[in-house]
């Protein structure tokens, strides 16, 4: 199914095997800095990078989405932008196999501070929660730290499960008011009144 994806935005997967009994996956090689890389070294991006990002980003979920697939692990390590400008999606296929659960020991696969509630709840996840993913990575870029923030991995999972985000605006107060509503409809804990699709979030974007 990975190798079925095929975007300018999201990095191409070749093929999956084993050799001497360790599985491998080969994929695209390019050359740049990831997402993480550029929120912990620069500034705040203006609002034309931004937004540009952004929908780059949400063109590249939306493809994935269309061929069946989910990511369920987006995160900014796995962004890559490239000196042209170009951003590129990491890990697609890798991650959709890691079903975000607690395992007997209380821990969850994946990226708390990314993952949706329900996926730390032990759900599965769907579309609805890539764009939960999508919305933090935006709130980050513009608040400069992500929606919740905890010293433990458990305190963390508790807020994010059971409190709403920060407003945006309190904390980037020079935020529009069209894009903040935007991240934070991202950022509900009920899938259900999060955007419909990767495609409708970047036609709302594509309006401001």
């Amino acid at each position: 199914i990975a190798r079925r994806i095929t975007h300018k935005n999201v990095l191409r997967t070749h093929d999956f095997g084993e050799a001497q009994g360790m599985a491998f996956i080969s994929m695209e090689f390019v050359r740049g800095v990831t997402l993480r890389e550029l929120l912990d070294h620069a500034a705040r991006p203006p609002l034309s990078v931004l937004l540009r990002l952004t929908r780059q980003l949400l063109a590249g979920v939306d493809a994935a989405h269309r061929t069946g697939v989910v990511h369920r692990d987006l995160k900014p390590e796995n962004v890559i932008l490239e000196p042209t400008g170009l951003l590129r999606i990491m890990d697609f296929g890798i991650a959709r196999a890691a079903r975000a659960r607690r395992t007997e020991e209380g821990e969850i696969v994946g990226t708390p501070g990314y993952l949706a509630p329900e996926q730390l709840a032990g759900e599965l996840g769907d579309v609805r929660s890539d764009l939960y993913a999508c919305g933090t990575m935006v709130y980050e870029m513009l608040a400069g730290r992500r929606p919740f923030t905890a010293i433990t991995p458990e305190e963390l999972m508790y807020r994010m499960t059971s409190e709403d985000p920060p407003e945006l605006l309190t904390l980037a107060p020079d935020t529009l008011p069209e894009l903040a509503h935007a991240v934070m409809r991202c950022l509900t804990r009920d899938p259900a009144a999060r955007w419909a699709s990767a495609a409708e979030l970047s036609d709302a974007l594509a309006r401001i």
